[in-house]
């Protein structure tokens, strides 16, 4: 993979976002931005071009609304915990168990072995900050 440049608005890196797509993400961004600046309305586009930077975070969590519901909601009938609003460090720390097999044994286990700790920590931001959308 070749190296992309990397801005704050999309510092989190993940594997399974192809080069071609963050670089986009980049351009798409960067170009926004400057169309903004040049009609005097930077503060609308630059708040549009993070929330399209943290989309790959998105994409990323959108592998949890199978069971978890639409951003990490839940159904109101289901043993399964809703995940939004969830505080991050609660988050990361059961995550952490769930790879260690602490607990009931569930598919949890596997799927969250399959993110690095650089991914976990993006699914708690995302999920904390669920409840307030």
């Amino acid at each position: 993979m070749s190296k992309v440049p990397q801005c704050k608005a999309i510092s989190v890196r993940l594997g399974a976002v192809p080069d071609s797509v963050r670089s986009c993400i980049l351009v798409v961004g960067a170009a926004a931005m400057l169309c903004a600046a040049a009609f005097g309305r930077a503060d609308g586009v630059i708040a549009a071009a993070e929330e399209s930077a943290n989309s790959p975070v998105r994409s990323l969590a959108a592998t949890c609304a199978g069971c978890h519901g639409s951003d990490g909601v839940g159904t109101p009938d289901s043993s399964i915990p809703s995940i939004a609003g969830l505080p991050p460090e609660r988050f990361i720390e059961q995550m952490r168990a769930f790879r260690a097999g602490e607990g009931n044994p569930t598919v949890m286990r596997q799927i969250a072995s399959g993110y690095s700790a650089e991914q976990t920590r993006a699914l708690a931001a995302y999920f904390a900050s669920a409840a307030k959308r």
